[in-house]
């Protein structure tokens, strides 16, 4: 396997962060870049790209907008 340079590695790091090791089907329905090209750039087969990253990005913070609103409808149930 390939050394990943630094934009692979912080993008399997936060993957690992975020959903454990079997992070790549996840992150790809959250960042809607495909399941294949994150597992390559995670081998280190591919490069980690600007739009990727910016995909990837934008993806998390959707779900964490969605998860916010979620916590603050279920708060003011109390």
């Amino acid at each position: 396997m390939p050394r990943l340079d630094h934009d692979q590695q912080r993008l399997k790091d936060l993957g690992e962060r975020l959903f454990g090791a079997e992070f790549h089907g996840k992150l790809a329905r959250l960042s809607l870049v495909s399941r294949s090209y994150i597992s390559q750039i995670v081998r280190g087969d591919r490069a980690a790209t600007p739009a990727v990253e910016n995909a990837i990005t934008a993806g998390i913070r959707r779900e964490i907008k969605r998860l916010r609103e979620a916590l603050n409808a279920y708060e003011k149930r109390e």
